[in-house]
């Protein structure tokens, strides 16, 4: 349930797009790696199988219709752990079948071709059980480097969203430094996350 002063939808996309404008700053200035292309989508498709199709099939024509030379669009997918467990939990598909051939259409060659990317919030974590059964269905995948794990830094590892509207909630001015200046211009400026 929706708290008192949580974004919108809208204001959720909007802030979206103010984090790609700076990564896209911060690619442009990355001299060792060149420029990044950074893109937010909204799509109504529940699995990362449907928003990898709708999303290539879309791009592909944007780029015919802006008479680009490349037709080829390769998408990686940034995710959490959690959402990593998601991708290869059967029951999401329906049947363990299902989730296999889902995934194949997802992560080879002969299929979308897309990628995935992991960030992991502890530095060579040893697995439950539950996690350990997840590293084994994505195996073959980890291995095909279709799907990367990352371990997040040691300042980026204790970030919290939760913990930063919390603070907004309190009046502390913690999280300020925790966030792009501007989505922290954003944040006050639409009075998000503040207590009634």
């Amino acid at each position: 349930m929706p708290k008192h002063g949580d974004a919108t939808p809208s204001q959720r996309l909007e802030m979206m797009v103010l984090l790609a404008k700076e990564l896209q700053r911060m690619g442009e200035e990355d001299l060792d790696h060149g420029s990044w292309n950074v893109a937010v989508a909204v799509c109504q498709e529940p699995t990362f199988v449907g928003k990898s199709i709708a999303l290539k099939a879309f791009l592909q024509r944007r780029l015919v219709d802006l008479g680009s030379r490349s037709k080829t669009v390769d998408l990686t997918f940034l995710l959490g752990y959690d959402t990593l467990e998601r991708l290869f939990e059967p029951r999401y598909y329906g049947s363990e079948e299902s989730m296999k051939k889902a995934l194949q259409g997802l992560l080879t060659a002969s299929g979308d071709d897309s990628r995935v990317l992991c960030a992991r919030r502890s530095a060579g974590m040893s697995y439950s059980q539950t996690e350990s059964d997840i590293m084994e269905k994505a195996k073959e995948y980890i291995e095909s480097g279709a799907v990367t794990l990352a371990d997040i830094g040691e300042v980026e590892r204790v970030l919290s969203s939760s913990e930063i509207r919390e603070d907004i909630r309190t009046g502390s001015s913690n999280w300020e430094s925790k966030v792009p200046a501007t989505i922290a211009a954003y944040i006050k400026e639409e009075h998000l996350y503040q207590a009634e």
